[in-house]
C-alpha cells in the first residue's frame, strides 16, 4: 500500500487540513491517508487540547471518508516527540507498507532544525503543501498545490473563527467546551472575559457541591454572555429568524436568546440545559438547577463589587432558595432605579 502520512498537532482540525488530505489521495493516487496527531511537537510553544480529545475530532472529522484515517501512534512514543521516531516506529509496525509525509510549508522552511532531517528525507518522500504560491520548497520534496488553503488555520478557529471547521468538529469540540475560553477572549474584550471568567468560577463552585457536572457548568457559564457585546441591530436580526416573538422584549435582555442561538447554530452545542440556563441567566427562569446556577452565579460573582457570601453560602444548601433572594434582590434594586429616574 502507498500511505500519506499527516502529521500535524491539529489544535483543532479544519478544512483545510481536510482539503490537503482529499488532494492528497486525488492528485498522487495514494491507497489511504493517514492523520497523525502528535503529542507536544518540539518546536510548537503552544500546549494543545488533550491528545484523546483531538483524535476524537479527527475521527469525526473523517468519518464520511473511507481512504482517511486516524492513526493515533504518538500517543505511545516519548514526549515531545520527533517525526524521526514516528517514521521509524511506522516502518517497524508496517513493513509492506510505502510511506511519503505531507508537511506544510512552514514545517518546510525550518526542516533543517527536525530531529535527524537528513535520514527523515531518506527513510520517506516529503510532499510540501504551500500556503502561499510563492513559498519556497527544499530541493527534493514534491509540491502540492491546495487552492485556498490559506483561508484555514487553527489559530483562526482558537479566535472565534469556527466555520474553518467542519461542523462535526465543532460538535465534538462544544461537547467539552474546548477552546471556547480562546473564543471568548478574542470576542467580547477583556472587561467581558473578566465577568465571564468570575461567572465560570462561581458556576463550577456550585455545581460541585451540589454533585453536578462541572464542565457543565462551565460550558454554560463561558457561553451566557457571548452575544452581549452585539449591537442591537445585530441582536434583533438574530431574533428575527430564531426567535421573532422575543425582539421586542427590552434591548438588555435580548443577549441571553441570541446567545442561545448561536451556541446552537455555530457552536453546535445540543445540551439542552445548558442551553436553558443561558436563555434564562437575566430573567432566572425556574427549570434545570443548571439555570438557577448560572442565573447566581452571574448577579453574585466577584468582580460585581459587592458582598454576595450571604447568597452563595445559601446556594451551597438551597438552589431554589438562593435563586429567589437574587431575583428579590434583583427586583428591588430594578424597583429603586425606576423611582430614581422619576425623581
Amino acid at each position: 500500500m502507498r500511505i500519506a502520512c499527516f502529521g500535524g498537532s491539529f489544535n483543532p482540525p479544519h478544512k483545510g487540513h481536510l482539503a490537503i488530505a482529499l488532494s492528497a489521495l486525488r492528485e498522487r493516487d495514494f491507497d489511504e491517508v493517514w492523520f497523525i496527531p502528535s503529542g507536544q511537537a518540539p518546536l510548537k510553544d503552544e500546549a494543545p487540547v488533550a491528545f484523546e480529545r483531538r483524535c476524537a475530532m479527527l475521527e469525526a472529522m473523517v468519518k464520511p471518508y473511507r481512504k482517511l484515517r486516524v492513526c493515533p501512534i504518538e500517543d505511545d512514543l516519548p514526549q515531545p516527540n520527533y517525526t524521526i521516531t514516528t517514521v521509524l516506529a511506522l516502518i517497524q509496525r508496517y513493513p509492506k507498507v510505502q510511506f511519503s509525509w505531507i508537511i506544510g510549508s512552514d514545517q518546510a522552511n525550518q526542516f533543517d532544525r527536525w530531529k535527524d532531517s537528513e535520514r527523515l528525507k531518506a527513510l520517506v518522500p516529503f510532499i510540501v503543501v504551500p500556503r502561499d504560491p510563492q513559498d519556497q520548497i527544499p530541493m527534493g520534496m514534491e509540491r502540492l498545490i491546495v487552492p485556498g488553503i490559506s483561508a484555514f488555520s487553527s489559530t483562526r478557529y482558537r479566535e472565534g473563527q469556527v466555520q474553518v471547521a467542519p461542523e462535526a468538529v465543532i460538535r465534538v469540540a462544544s461537547q467539552r467546551g474546548e477552546y471556547l475560553e480562546s473564543i471568548l477572549k478574542a470576542s467580547v474584550g477583556s472587561k467581558r472575559f473578566v465577568h465571564i471568567a468570575g461567572v465560570v468560577s462561581v458556576a463550577i463552585d456550585l455545581a460541585l457541591h451540589h454533585g453536578m457536572d462541572p464542565n457543565q457548568a462551565k460550558i454554560a457559564a463561558l457561553l451566557h454572555d457571548l452575544t452581549k457585546v452585539w449591537p442591537t441591530s445585530k441582536q434583533k436580526a438574530w431574533l428575527s429568524f430564531c426567535d421573532p416573538d422575543y425582539a421586542d422584549q427590552p434591548e438588555p435582555i435580548l443577549h441571553q436568546k441570541t446567545a442561545v442561538a448561536y451556541a446552537r447554530r455555530v457552536l453546535q452545542v445540543r445540551d439542552s440545559a445548558i442551553l436553558h440556563a443561558i436563555g434564562h441567566h437575566v430573567d432566572g427562569a425556574s427549570g434545570h438547577p443548571l439555570t438557577q446556577i448560572l442565573y447566581i452565579a452571574d448577579k453574585c460573582e466577584p468582580s460585581r463589587g459587592y458582598d454576595a457570601s450571604a447568597v452563595l453560602n445559601l446556594a451551597r444548601k438551597d438552589l431554589r432558595a438562593a435563586a429567589q433572594a437574587v431575583r428579590h434582590a434583583q427586583l428591588t434594586y430594578l424597583s429603586k432605579e425606576s423611582h430614581g429616574s422619576r425623581d
